[in-house]
């Protein structure tokens, strides 16, 4: 993949400044002679995490773990992300039709691939200003909603932060081209609107948008990176999924991409800053006897006695503490907790999940907390590449047949 852009298809309304043009000079070279896209060297830069590794004592325990969560993976599009989300931009999968390894991203890309993987239709769907995954829907949970993506988003951030390159052709079964990933983009930029759950459309333009701070959507509404920080900030923590985390992995995202290039004004970035020092403040008050997080995890006072476990289910304390640690890890190092407050959460982790992770059911039903926590495990330990690389290296553990 190079510098220039191919051609995007024509869109009606397609939104100012996505045009799908070279956003500036390429950012890096994965073999020495092939630029690299600039969104995919941002992509690697801010994904990154930056906690040191540390011994958690039991890394068997934490490869156990996360040959469990390979071995009862389903075919969902939902646990393709996830798997994605957990090792990286080189994850693969078995193929249904040919048994043979595919990355997720090229299944995800490939709509001949998708069909044959699924049994169905493609996992995008075209627009009027792109392509869209299409979205889970409760009130149709008695249908086969297999090919769908739980968050509005998700599909665009998963693609995004696996440094997956707009100008990545993608192809829709029984529907003519040419599209490329930043018809995804496109669509998700139309559709933009500062209300409902926007975390995982934050952290897609956040990769994909700069150096460019601003976007209108398909009204002519102009948004900005300010804006966006300031409605997230605005917003309680029980309004975000999963323990109120992923308005805080979004806001961190954009801290890291506004540190490689800037997408905030100098007053947003240090009420940013000011937040998530406040957050890491409330985190270390708040951290129970045993090290994790609860679902509750923003009513601790500074002053009160620290809460126990006990009061919180195991389920509560894996969904929590497993993306606090991830979001934990992508922080500037100036605004990181201390390391004892992580590495004393990622052993309770550890402890909970090699237990509850031995019941396949239990796995398979909570399959999206599990692989946010395996991942933090994971990355802590070494087990799983702490570095994003460039599509040329791989980190999978095979199923067991």
């Amino acid at each position: 993949m190079g510098c220039a852009d191919s051609a995007a298809p024509e869109l009606d309304h397609a939104p100012s400044g996505l045009d799908g043009s070279a956003v500036s000079a390429c950012a890096g070279l994965k073999d020495g002679t092939e630029p690299e896209p600039f969104e995919s060297a941002l992509a690697r830069k801010v994904c990154d995490p930056v906690i040191p590794e540390m011994d958690l004592g039991n890394r068997s325990g934490v490869e156990i773990v996360l040959k469990r969560v390979v071995d009862n993976a389903d075919d969902s599009l939902s646990t393709l992300l996830h798997l994605q989300h957990l090792f990286g931009a080189n994850a693969t999968t078995k193929q249904r039709s040919t048994d043979s390894p595919s990355l997720i991203s090229d299944l995800i890309c490939n709509g001949d691939l998708a069909r044959k993987h699924f049994g169905y239709g493609s996992v995008l769907a075209k627009t009027r200003h792109g392509l869209r995954f299409p979205l889970l829907e409760p009130w149709a949970l008695a249908l086969d909603q297999s090919v769908t993506q739980s968050h509005p988003g998700q599909g665009l951030a998963s693609l995004a932060s696996a440094g997956v390159a707009k100008n990545t052709p993608v192809t829709v079964h029984d529907q003519l081209g040419p599209f490329f990933v930043k018809d995804i983009f496109n669509d998700v930029v139309a559709n933009f609107f500062l209300d409902g759950e926007i975390y995982w459309d934050a952290v897609g333009i956040a990769i994909y948008l700069p150096p460019q701070k601003t976007w209108t959507n398909k009204f002519g509404e102009e948004y900005s990176f300010d804006q966006l920080v300031e409605e997230l900030i605005r917003r309680p923590p029980a309004d975000s999924s999963c323990s109120g985390t992923h308005g805080l992995i979004s806001l961190t995202i954009m801290l890291r991409v506004d540190l490689e290039v800037s997408i905030l004004s100098s007053a947003v970035r240090k009420r940013l800053d000011s937040h998530l020092r406040e957050v890491v403040d409330c985190l270390q008050t708040g951290q129970t006897s045993e090290g994790g997080w609860g679902r509750d995890w923003w009513a601790p006072r500074p002053g009160d006695p620290m809460p126990s476990s006990s009061r919180q289910s195991d389920d509560d304390v894996i969904l929590s503490t497993g993306h606090h640690l991830e979001w934990l890890m992508l922080l500037p190092v100036d605004l990181q907790p201390s390391s004892e407050t992580v590495n004393v959460a990622a052993r309770h982790l550890l402890r909970l999940l090699l237990a509850r992770s031995e019941d396949a059911a239990w796995l398979r039903e909570n399959f999206c907390p599990a692989t946010h926590a395996a991942r933090s495990i994971g990355l802590l330990s070494g087990v799983v590449s702490r570095h994003p690389a460039p599509l040329e290296r791989s980190f999978h553990i095979q199923a067991e047949q």
